[in-house]
């Protein structure tokens, strides 16, 4: 009996060894991490934008997988949304913003932003740079560290 408990005993502990390994986040310099770096994330370069800085700078991301949820400022507007984050898969729900007025030009981009960040369906880094992706896997979007640091 207690060669059986030693053994399922054993067993149980390989496991959550092996599960609480496999939930760590892998550097982003030699592995796939399983979630994006915590850090704020500023927008460097949207496809077909020419212009990434809004009313108030380039729009900005967080991505909080405890909580579920990203949020950032759009460049006009700050917002939060639900966001379901699976190793390298995010998925975006509708955004909810605060209802500022900006210039023309910084709530198109705003609107933009926004607009792909719920097209988006995966995530990458590329050195320290976070490149968002659709389903296809274009590049939707590229962010780096919001306080300029490399991560």
């Amino acid at each position: 009996m207690h060669r059986i408990v030693r053994i399922f005993g054993a067993a149980a502990l390989a496991a959550g060894v092996a599960l609480a390994a496999g939930c760590m986040p892998v550097a982003s310099t030699g592995g796939t991490a399983r979630t994006p770096p915590d850090t704020e994330w500023r927008l460097e370069s949207m496809p077909g934008v020419a212009s990434v800085e809004g009313a108030r700078g380039a729009p900005t991301l967080r991505i909080d997988p405890a909580a579920a949820r990203v949020s950032g400022d759009g460049g006009v507007n700050r917002y939060s949304a639900k966001a379901a984050i699976d190793g390298a898969s995010l998925r975006v729900g509708d955004a909810i913003a605060t209802r500022m007025a900006g210039s023309p030009d910084a709530m198109a981009l705003e609107s933009a932003f926004l607009g792909r960040l719920q097209r988006v369906a995966a995530w990458r880094l590329d050195g320290d740079r976070l490149v968002l992706l659709d389903a296809g896997g274009a590049a939707l979007m590229v962010l780096r560290p919001a306080d300029g640091a490399s991560r």
